[in-house]
């Protein structure tokens, strides 16, 4: 547990730092949990360009990636 807190709108600076923290310290996963709801599923998220459950993985993106005028985004 890095951090425990409701969210809010002031405090999202928080929020970042804390998510930061937690994905440094975890070597790029961290898990979100709403601790008033215990049936509310958890969400993973991840910072590698792939899904820590199933192994799916993608190169980064990039521009180029996105335009019609290069053969890599066409």
């Amino acid at each position: 547990v890095v951090d425990r807190f409701k969210v809010r709108d002031d405090l999202t600076q928080r929020l970042a730092e804390s998510f930061e923290t937690a994905l440094e310290l975890s070597g790029g996963t961290a898990v979100v949990a709403d601790m008033d709801d215990p049936k509310a599923e958890e969400l993973l998220f991840s910072a590698n360009f792939a899904c820590p459950i199933c192994g799916y993985s993608m190169r980064e993106l990039e521009p180029r990636l996105f335009s019609f005028n290069n053969p890599a985004g066409a």
